[in-house]
């Protein structure tokens, strides 16, 4: 499915997260905590060093340190990690996505100075101001984000705030913008939520609330999750991982082609789980894509990267749900 070696990697360190964001893989629907995976999981730094100085890797421009599943300030490799970069790719552009709340000060001091050059910076997911930021960020506190964003800026750091629009704090967006600038992030981007049509309201639900919103959400069956033929006739698929060369790195040390088809592993729907489970780990060796057994140009070599992947897109009976729903392009009515 790639032309190339890929130049862009997408890295979840660690399974921790302090937040209770719905929608978030750590959670359900409703915002009940998830028991389909592990948590407090580190991706070994040892083997994760040797993976990046795999040849593979020669083209390597830029990683985003995501949090798919935990938050990279929770991992307790990092600075370990960053100055093994610097040694072994100081050309790197490094990215952080976080909700800034965890951290020590020398922490974020010692981020900061590794941070610093251009193409580096973190990006903190900021939904609001001190009276709605824990509604979707819910368990963020509001102090110990603003102390960390001040600590890393005033250390050199380069930050960006991030701020999702919701019902409750679209009000505060220039307000949010203003402090931004007080504070000396140097940019303020502003980002649709896409989760909207399920949960508006993102307050903490009662359980007749969470069994009342459940039985109005669409249920995915088995059926659903099997793409058509006439509907797959009219589908183009514009993967992203192809068309921008990018793959994903989860907590577990596995290479996927993106986050997207990754976290059905770990989903709390058991029909996208069995799913995954039929479509990935039935189909190939259990560990296929794991940098603890496996090379990256070996896993990149496999069938599923090369030619599998992209020849299941003319195949109704091989293609992978989530190729369709994210990359998929038209026609097909997409499902939630």
């Amino acid at each position: 499915m790639y032309k190339r070696p890929i130049r862009f990697i997408q890295i979840d360190l660690v399974s921790t997260c302090n937040a209770k964001c719905l929608h978030c893989y750590r959670q359900n629907i409703v915002g009940a905590e998830n028991n389909h995976y592990e948590k407090n999981i580190h991706i070994d730094p040892k083997s994760f060093k040797l993976a990046l100085l795999d040849p593979y890797f020669n083209e390597l421009e830029e990683i985003l340190f995501c949090g798919n599943y935990g938050d990279p300030m929770a991992s307790t490799h990092l600075l370990e990690i960053l100055d093994y970069l610097d040694l072994h790719r100081p050309n790197l552009s490094l990215i952080f996505h976080t909700n800034g709340s965890l951290g020590s000060k020398d922490l974020w001091m010692g981020l900061a100075s590794r941070l610093n050059g251009r193409g580096r910076f973190v990006k903190f997911a900021i939904d609001g101001l001190e009276d709605t930021n824990h509604i979707y960020r819910r368990g963020v506190s509001w102090n110990s984000v603003m102390e960390n964003a001040q600590t890393f800026i005033k250390a050199g750091g380069r930050a960006m705030w991030m701020f999702i629009v919701f019902n409750h704090n679209e009000h505060q967006i220039e307000a949010a913008r203003a402090l931004s600038v007080q504070l000396g992030f140097a940019k303020f981007e502003v980002k649709k939520n896409f989760a909207e049509d399920y949960h508006p309201d993102y307050k903490i639900l009662s359980t007749n609330e969470q069994a009342e919103l459940l039985s109005r959400l669409p249920k995915l069956t088995r059926q659903d999750l099997t793409i058509t033929k006439e509907k797959l006739n009219s589908i183009e698929i514009d993967c992203e991982s192809s068309r921008d060369e990018t793959a994903y790195i989860d907590h577990e040390g596995r290479i996927w082609p993106c986050c997207h088809i990754a976290g059905w592993k770990h989903t709390d729907d058991s029909s996208k789980r069995e799913y995954h489970i039929e479509k990935m780990e039935k189909q190939y060796a259990p560990f296929f894509n794991s940098i603890y057994h496996h090379t990256p140009t070996e896993i990149m070599n496999h069938a599923i990267f090369k030619t599998e992947i992209k020849d299941s897109w003319s195949d109704s009976e091989k293609i992978h749900y989530m190729c369709s729903y994210k990359c998929g392009k038209a026609s097909c009515d997409k499902q939630t």
